[in-house]
């Protein structure tokens, strides 16, 4: 509660901007390996500033693939570089393509991706998701 009023804990939750890069490996015509690295930055909810420390990350995908997208699941270790919030999680993915490259896979995808953190078991309040861009360099 805050002020004697009930709130939400997702209403407690810190908003997060990122990046993350990696090598998408075709294996055969429908599967795809994608480990990638990357880095999350939270972001002040009142003030429109950063917060001077981020959480590196590291993913493992398997990703189906059909008609240029994919969805796919894959594990996650987050905020390997912080001992306080270092956790592992399942990760859960999607694209849909925007753009194809000529071979019709996907070159600019609109993503979605979630992630459940296993340590505390409260899927209550134990969950990340963010969507994004991702750009195919082939």
């Amino acid at each position: 509660t805050v002020h004697d009023v009930p709130t939400p804990a997702t209403a407690l939750s810190a908003h997060e901007t990122g990046i993350k890069g990696g090598v998408e490996t075709q294996l055969g015509r429908h599967f795809m390996l994608a480990p990638a690295i990357g880095t999350s930055i939270r972001v002040d909810n009142t003030h429109p500033a950063f917060y001077p420390d981020a959480d590196m990350f590291a993913d493992f995908e398997v990703n189906f693939t059909a008609g240029g997208g994919y969805i796919g699941t894959g594990y996650s270790y987050w905020a390997f570089t912080d001992s306080d919030r270092r956790a592992n999680a399942i990760l859960l993915g999607f694209g849909v393509p925007l753009v194809k490259h000529e071979d019709g896979r996907g070159k600019v995808l609109f993503v979605g991706e979630g992630r459940y953190f296993v340590q505390d078991h409260n899927f209550m309040n134990n969950y990340q998701y963010w969507g994004g861009i991702r750009w195919v360099i082939r």
